[in-house]
């Protein structure tokens, strides 16, 4: 590493020469290539060769703590030393400060996706992929890297294989709490619709998350009575960003608001069904599909809602009858998750899958 002055800037780097045509003028940069901003941290792609992401900490207290120990550096040692034993990261190039502002520089992987995305867009590669999460789950336990905020949009797919991302937070611990093994299992927390209890335990055990059966099927329960809990503690909150049309959960055009899928995309219309009801009903069941989906409960989703009185449901292929087994399976994780409901609002897909049919 390398440390420089670079335009006021203090930097330790591994090649001064990356910062050459672009960092003189980085804000302009970066208002031009912002990939996502919120009021402490601003991403930004340079060239298509990097990203960088400038932390911006509000009020002077923050900015002075920042000064001694900015959050461009703890995730800049975090990423050595994760890469140091073995844990596959993305390439941490540098970080750089000027008074409590700071920025960390890292390698772009331009043809990547989130883990999130890969699983909701290619179903067929699910049980691939679920393995891969083992695996790397298993590396930070075994290496004893905990890690707070663990989901599958915190990793990237590229080339077959899995990277961390986003690593300010991860700390080595000596042993693993129960706790600290719940929010491990967070990963498959956010997968869960399309992951069934043996799935779930299997992925528990191959990871090291537990030793046994019976203690993964322990830790799966609670791992979902917890999170189902926090869903619907924060539901109020969530319920203000879907009105406010929160980009992350909606996209509006014109007159209609369309439901961002899980991929991130929005959903094709045009083989939805349209129903008009009241427009109390109908920003009902427009809400109640987002709670539900959030929640990991598969149903009939209500992808668009239009003029306050239209929605847009799904156009599903049924079978006449319901597998009792899989209704059974399905309305105790559904009651587990905190979310009461009756054999008789189920349906089955012609791919076998068992949902909620009706969400009123």
């Amino acid at each position: 590493m390398k440390k420089i002055r670079c335009h006021g800037w203090q930097w330790q780097i591994r090649h001064p020469e990356m910062l050459d045509d672009w960092f003189e003028r980085w804000p302009e940069i970066m208002k031009s290539n912002q990939v996502k901003k919120n009021p402490a941290r601003t991403v930004f792609t340079v060239n298509e060769r990097y990203f960088v992401k400038y932390f911006t900490p509000h009020g002077t207290f923050n900015r002075v703590i920042a000064f001694f120990n900015s959050k461009a550096k703890a995730e800049f040692k975090t990423g050595l030393a994760l890469e140091k034993s073995g844990i596959p990261v993305v390439k941490y190039l540098g970080w750089g400060k000027q008074a409590g502002y700071s920025m960390l520089l890292s390698a772009a992987k331009n043809d990547a996706s989130t883990a999130m995305q890969q699983w909701h867009r290619n179903p067929q590669q699910r049980p691939e992929l679920l393995a891969k999460l083992a695996q790397l789950t298993r590396l930070l336990m075994i290496n004893h890297w905990f890690h707070p905020d663990y989901h599958a949009g915190n990793l990237l797919y590229d080339n077959n294989s899995l990277c961390l991302v986003d690593v300010y937070g991860i700390r080595r611990i000596a042993s693993f709490s129960k706790k600290q093994k719940l929010r491990m299992t967070a990963i498959i927390l956010g997968l869960r619709q399309h992951i069934n209890d043996d799935q779930a335990h299997k992925f528990i055990l191959d990871s090291k998350i537990a030793d046994n059966e019976s203690a993964a099927a322990e830790i799966w329960r609670d791992a979902l009575f917890r999170d189902g809990r926090r869903i619907d503690s924060d539901w109020e909150k969530r319920r203000r960003q879907i009105l406010n049309n929160y980009p992350k959960f909606v996209e509006v055009r014109g007159n209609i608001s369309l439901h961002r899928l899980a991929d991130g995309s929005v959903p094709d219309l045009g083989n939805a069904v349209k129903e008009i009801y009241s427009s109390e009903i109908a920003l009902k069941l427009w809400l109640r599909s987002f709670f539900l989906e959030l929640q990991g409960i598969a149903h009939r989703k209500i992808l668009a809602w239009e003029n306050h009185d239209t929605i847009y449901l799904e156009n599903l292929e049924i079978l006449p009858e319901v597998d009792p087994v899989k209704a059974m399976e399905f309305i105790n994780r559904a009651t587990l998750l905190g979310v009461e409901l009756t054999p008789e609002k189920l349906v089955q897909l012609k791919t076998g899958t068992v949902i909620l049919g009706s969400i009123i």
